[in-house]
């Protein structure tokens, strides 16, 4: 049977100029865009979901997956944890290197 090239499971995703773009866009904007219908206050789970449905980028999913798991009571709250995230990796990364 051949296959039809139409059929999205039978080819890799094309990277488009969306999927290009997330890289070197602000983390606040990149998830403000994908949070945008969210209602708060929402779990961490929810944040998830709502990326996967919108397409988001595998950044943005990481990012999310790396929240702690709590209830976010709006966006800024959120974006603050996100933050606090790259934050806490700095530290991580120069205690390190000082090591």
């Amino acid at each position: 049977m051949p296959r039809d090239m139409r059929y999205p499971a039978y080819y890799t995703k094309r990277i488009g100029r969306r999927v290009q773009e997330a890289a070197v866009m602000d983390p606040r904007v990149r998830l403000q865009q994908v949070l945008a219908g969210q209602r708060f206050p929402a779990e961490r789970w929810e944040l998830i979901v709502v990326a996967d449905l919108y397409g988001a980028d595998a950044l943005t999913k990481a990012e999310l997956h790396a929240l702690p798991a709590v209830r976010f009571r709006s966006l800024a709250d959120v974006l603050h944890a996100v933050e606090r995230g790259y934050r806490d990796a700095l530290d991580r990364e120069q205690r390190q290197r000082s090591a």
